[in-house]
């Protein structure tokens, strides 16, 4: 039976009561009396409501309407659920019901504006995400390279925000914080998570103080600033809120109020995108926002890009940088990846769809969502290896959000990646331009992308000699109207695509514009921009536009096209870049372009001709470097002069110096490179010195940390490194003094992706890659067991390679040696005969936490981290390889076989 309509007296006294409640509760957060009357008397409340409220202000009305007031709200915030627990639902319910009625509004609507993850020119490709599904935590460079400091990787923004146990305002310079990172880093991201979580009580899961939340975006305010002074940023503010946020265009919150908050400290004002202001607005842009930073007492963070910000413009403010991912970043942002996408695109289509089938057909949720995790995990698994065994994927391209989601949606198309840069980008923009198009069945006007794609390099061609990031609809026409019509006539057919129709194609299909509701487009993210225009300097022979920037002398007008003289360099080779730093006077200047130069050749790979190759040598060697730019020249040349002890064995010929070991100390400090290496607050005079120096371990931790250096990388040859003994120095003629020399071997190619997955601290990778190398050793093909025959007689030098490499990169922690000395010792009583020893045997497993006591089965899920107990890795080939889960791995005669051909081949 259907509900009686409530009677209409009725409705209006809970509407009343509901705007009352709103109004006492704003008045509370406002402190005053006054601020109540204020309110009331501005509403549109009857006045019999208006007097009774005066005539019994307190705590009376706001208790009686409290409770289903909360309610409502509660229902509303989107993130109290059933199952959540009472003490949860009764905080998230006080912190929401704390608030007033209009912030109650505008952190819903910032919540909605923040919820979705921004995809960075992937949003029309890719399936909606939510940004905190996806987010990965960065880590932030506080220290720029100060090794003695914390480790930058333990640090988040939350570190630097105030805590709830904070009175506000904070004090300098906590308050005043500008990160700055190259494109691709997050740091819009960043921003937009921080007003998530700061329009939601999950802030206080940081520990964080309450602050109220303001999100700028430079390129959007940038129109309505008027000089340094104008316009205040609470009236800034006010606008933009109501022309952003669209739940907000009536919002009933004054400037006074808003100033009161900004003054007392009790905002978080985010201005995102200092470098997208076009360049000669950006200094008024800069002193217009440090005056707002310097006026209020409120916490500022501002983000941009190297080259759009100029630290003079903002004294005391705390510069910021964001680390490259981590590994374990790495493979956390995987893992969160395909677990949302594979349900998105798939999974979830399949699960609905089943729905409209026959019961004995349908599938439920949880089958669905289970097989998706199956899929996920192989998926992201199966990509996690195909970055860390390779040393340039992993430390030149799957160094930032944005990068690696171009990896992992190439890896979706293809499942092979390529290994540059530029060849990323080509297969991203073949996906978004044709493949995509066609297999959603909305192919663009231009089908295939060798057609659309030369009209975007005009384009953004356009754009950067403009020094523009945003055109309108009339102004881009301009610009491509011939480019498209010599498109559309080549492609034949009936299509009369205007410039119009391809810009909202280009942004509605492919996702390579935004911002197109506002006839303001832009590409989606500037990289975009930048590599299209390098293509467009290849393929109109302009490279005299690069030249220019050269001839000028300065550096800004080079640094500001980086990224292009990046992705041409990668196309054509830098041979022309050679040859315009040779002749250029020393100087500043010509260091600077050189430096350049040296990361475009050494890390980047691109190509040089022989001669090319040894006028860049020669200018190395006669170029005097400080700094970082130094210290690297200086380590790569140490490596092209060493003394050739054998034919695989080299060693070096002056010992290493503090600069060049700071290189592998920040690498440590800031998480890329793991190691247990301890910090040393030595002087540079001391480096070198036995009593006062470094330890033999640190010594053995950077030689495991040259491998990774892409810059010391040579084609087809595999390097290990490791400290000299007596007789290395006796032949090589150099007297044993303590001083820090490296010898250098060449291994066999093939160790190359065990090599990567040890430096990388890919522990379960690595295991199985020393499983493949030695099952296919021995004949076998991937798959198949061992027998004990095959590690009877075993190679002793691919398992001293292997050995020798799981010993250095664990710390003598893992390794076959390893487990060998724990199975032949008192406490064990092994034998080396070959022979299985069940009691021994036993002892061994429970020694390195294979078992557990009193368990006689062995662990099916081991631990790969370096927290295991010592000899816990490698497993697979002891126990027999993918035999598992039968008899030969319980029995362990494999692993005994190897112990003793361990013992014998004296490793």
């Amino acid at each position: 039976m259907p509900e009686s309509p409530k009677p209409e007296a009725e409705d209006k006294n809970a509407s009343w009561n509901l705007k009352l409640a709103e109004i006492a509760i704003q008045a509370i957060v406002g402190g005053s009396f006054g601020t109540f009357v204020t309110l009331l008397s501005s509403s549109d409340l009857p006045k019999l409501a208006l007097g009774a409220a005066i005539g019994g202000v307190g705590a009376p009305i706001v208790l009686a309407v409290t409770e289903p007031f909360s309610k409502r709200l509660k229902r509303g915030a989107g993130y109290v659920s059933e199952t959540t627990a009472a003490g949860a639902e009764e905080a998230v319910q006080a912190w929401w019901t704390s608030l007033s009625g209009s912030e109650q509004k505008y952190l819903k609507a910032l919540e909605t504006h923040c919820y979705s993850l921004e995809g960075e020119g992937f949003q029309r490709y890719l399936p909606s995400l939510a940004l905190e599904d996806v987010f990965i935590p960065l880590h932030l460079d506080t220290d720029h390279g100060n090794v003695y400091g914390e480790k930058a990787s333990s640090l988040s923004i939350w570190d630097f925000l105030p805590k709830a146990e904070v009175s506000l305002p904070v004090v300098l310079p906590d308050r005043r914080l500008a990160v700055v990172a190259k494109p691709g880093y997050g740091k819009t991201t960043l921003t937009r998570y921080l007003a998530l979580n700061y329009s939601r009580p999950t802030y206080k899961d940081a520990g964080a103080a309450r602050l109220l939340p303001v999100l700028l975006r430079f390129r959007r305010i940038q129109a309505w600033v008027q000089s340094e002074m104008q316009p205040k940023l609470e009236t800034l503010i006010v606008q933009w809120v109501r022309e952003v946020l669209p739940q907000c265009g009536e919002l009933a919150v004054t400037e006074a109020w808003l100033r009161q908050q900004l003054q007392d400290g009790k905002c978080l004002v985010m201005l995102d995108g200092l470098d997208e202001v076009p360049e000669d607005r950006r200094e008024l842009l800069s002193r217009w926002a440090n005056r707002q930073i310097q006026e209020y007492d409120s916490v500022f963070i501002l983000t941009s890009r190297p080259h759009g910000y100029n630290a003079d413009w903002f004294p005391g403010v705390r510069q910021l940088g964001i680390l490259d991912f981590t590994n374990e970043q790495k493979r956390t942002f995987l893992d969160k990846w395909y677990h949302v996408t594979l349900w998105e695109q798939k999974w979830k289509g399949f699960w609905q769809n089943s729905l409209t089938k026959p019961a004995g057909q349908r599938l439920t949720e949880e089958q669905a969502k289970a097989q998706r995790d199956t899929e996920a995990k192989q998926a992201a698994a199966d990509l996690y290896r195909q970055i860390v065994g390779n040393v340039a994927i992993n430390q030149q391209l799957a160094v930032n959000p944005l990068l690696l989601t171009i990896i992992a949606v190439t890896h979706q198309a293809f499942a092979v990646l390529p290994e540059r840069r530029e060849d990323l980008y080509g297969e991203m923009f073949n996906i978004l331009l044709e493949k995509r198009p066609l297999c959603r069945n909305m192919p663009l006007s231009l089908t295939k992308a060798v057609r659309s794609q030369p009209v975007l390099q005009g384009l953004a061609m356009q754009l950067t000699l403009a020094d523009q990031t945003r055109f309108s609809t009339r102004q881009g026409a301009g610009w491509i109207q011939e480019a498209l019509q010599a498109a559309l006539a080549e492609q034949g057919g009936e299509s009369g695509c205007t410039p119009a129709q391809f810009f909202q194609e280009i942004e509605e299909i492919a996702g390579l514009l935004t911002g197109g509701e506002g006839d303001a487009y832009e590409f989606a993210h500037k990289t975009f921009q930048e590599y299209l225009t390098a293509l467009e300097i290849q393929a109109s022979g302009q490279e005299n536009l690069l030249l220019e920037r050269l001839r000028k002398g300065e550096w800004k007008p080079v640094n500001d096209w980086r990224e292009i003289f990046s992705f041409y360099a990668a196309k054509v080779g830098a041979d022309w870049l050679v040859e315009a730093v040779s002749r250029m006077p020393s100087g500043e200047f010509r260091q600077q372009c050189l430096a350049l130069l040296h990361r475009l050749v050494k890390e980047e790979r691109s190509r040089l001709s022989p001669a090319a190759s040894q006028t860049f040598e020669t200018l190395l060697a006669t170029t005097q470097f400080t700094g970082t730019t130094a210290a690297k020249i200086t380590l790569e040349q140490r490596f092209q002069q060493m003394l050739r002890l054998d034919e695989r064995t080299e060693m070096t010929t002056s010992p290493l110096t503090w600069g060049e070991y700071l290189q592998f100390l920040e690498a440590q400090n800031t998480g890329q490179f793991h190691s247990t290496a301890q910090v040393q607050t030595i002087s540079p005079e001391q480096f070198n010195q036995p009593a006062v120096g470094l330890t033999d371990a640190d010594r053995r931790w950077f030689c495991a940390w040259l491998p990774t250096q892409t810059s010391l990388q040579a084609e087809g040859v595999l390097f290990d490194y490791e400290l000299p003994k007596a007789e290395h120095y006796q032949a090589a003629g150099i007297a044993e003094d303590g001083q820090f020399y490296i010898l250098r071997r060449q291994l066999d190619p093939k160790y190359a992706q065990l090599m990567n997955y040890l430096a990388s601290a890919s522990w379960k990778e690595a295991d199985e890659e020393t499983y493949r190398l030695m099952i296919t050793e021995v004949g076998k093909k991937e798959g198949q067991w061992f027998d004990p025959e095959d590690l009877l007689k075993f190679p002793c030098e691919p398992l001293r390679a292997i050995d020798g490499l799981w010993v250095k990169y664990s710390n003598g922690r893992f390794g076959f040696s390893v487990q060998k000395t724990i199975y032949l010792s008192k406490e064990i009583g092994g034998i080396a005969d070959g022979r299985y020893h069940e009691e021994a045997w036993t002892k061994f497993c429970h020694a390195i936490g294979w078992q557990q006591d009193g368990n006689s089965e062995l662990l099916r899920v081991l631990i790969f981290n370096t927290s295991a107990p010592q000899g816990h890795l490698p497993r697979w080939v002891v126990l027999g390889g993918l035999g598992g889960g039968g008899w030969g791995f319980g029995v362990g005669w494999c692993g005994v076989v190897l112990f003793s051909r361990i013992q014998t081949c004296k490793v």
